[in-house]
């Protein structure tokens, strides 16, 4: 029954928490965060979840996860040009002969 109610806890009020924080983690007041705080010391206390969380905790983990997905994100578009999407292609139309740039690796057009 507890593991029941932490995956629904997780699952619920923890998405919802992280679902945009490293877009608003700065905006957040130190009574923000204490109100946070004292949700998830409640549900720790109540045996809605197995871990005591910390609102700071879940900043730092998120913003360094934000952080390395628009890295990846970034490095695709420039050197994994045949893996990614949103790399264009030269693409020579034989009605028109135009050419879609593309961008090099040094971020220039060619």
């Amino acid at each position: 029954m507890q593991d029941a109610l932490h995956v629904i806890f997780t699952a619920i009020v923890l998405s919802v928490v992280t679902y945009a924080l490293p877009s608003f983690a700065g905006q957040l007041s130190q009574s923000d965060k204490a109100r946070i705080n004292s949700l998830f010391r409640k549900a720790f206390k109540r045996g809605l979840c197995n871990t005591q969380l910390n609102i700071d905790d879940l900043i730092d983990t998120a913003v360094q996860s934000a952080d390395t997905i628009d890295s990846r994100l970034f490095h695709q578009m420039l050197w994994d040009k045949q893996y990614h999407c949103l790399v264009l292609t030269p693409i020579t139309s034989p009605k028109t002969r135009c050419l879609v740039p593309t961008v090099t690796p040094s971020g220039q057009f060619p």
